[in-house]
Formats: C-alpha cells, structure tokens, sequence
C-alpha cells in the first residue's frame, strides 16, 4: 500500500493518533472511510471487562482462524492468515469507548495502547489497520 488513509483535522479532533472521532461527526466520517475503499468494522468496548473480551469482540467482525486464542499474541500467531483473509485497509471503529474509559481507565488504556502498537506493526507490513474511537 502506497497511501496511507489520514482522515481530516476536522473530523477526527484535533487530528493525529489516536483518532477521536465526536458522535456527531460519525456518520460523516464513516461515508469518508468508505469513499476511500477501506474496510469498516465495528465494536462496542462499552461493556468490555478485560482485554480477552475485547479481542473477542474483534474476532466477531474480523475473520480469525478458530483455533485462535483471545490474547495480544494472537497477531503473531496468525500473521500469514491475516494477510490472506482480511480486506486491507481496515478501519475499526469503537464505540463505547469514552465508557469504557469511565469504567475502566486502565483497561481502556491498555487496549488503546495495544490496538497503537497492533496499527505499527500492520505498517511494517505495508498494510493499514487504524482504530477510530468515537467520543
């Protein structure tokens, strides 16, 4: 992938990683990410309560092998399976996440700081995989 996907200081806050994005720029937001041919999938951390849950509920609307676990490691293990079965870009949007952060700072900052780290290593490999959390 030559070009990254980037979406404009006016829809995502004050721009910049990570990508906040306000509820009532959403749906604007979504029609951008789609005209620019990225997959959208959505979650709801809101009621997550640790980080298995939450990778769960990414193997709900990514294709995962079924052998996969519901740890971080999970991405290493399936590395070749990823790049044959998702549809590059990915755009995950997470809602619920300011309640999560209410409920569970920690929680909501490990997994924001996991999902960074997963969209670093995604570059490495010429693929973008962005998380877009909706405030």
């Amino acid at each position: 992938m030559d070009e990254y996907f980037a979406p404009p200081a006016g829809l995502a806050g004050e721009g910049g990683k990570p990508y906040v994005i306000l509820k009532r720029n959403q749906s604007a937001f979504e029609r951008l990410l789609v005209s620019s041919s990225m997959t959208i999938v959505r979650v709801n951390a809101g009621a997550v309560s640790s980080e298995s849950e939450f990778i769960d509920l990414m193997k709900h609307v990514l294709p995962f092998p079924e052998w996969s676990g519901s740890n971080w490691d999970i991405f290493s293990d399936i590395g070749d399976e990823i790049d044959e079965e998702w549809a590059f870009p990915v755009g995950m949007v997470v809602e619920g996440y300011s309640r999560l952060l209410k409920r569970r700072p920690q929680l909501a900052l490990s997994v924001l700081g996991q999902l960074e780290s997963l969209s670093s290593d995604f570059r490495r490999e010429r693929h973008q995989f962005d998380s877009y959390y909706i405030f």
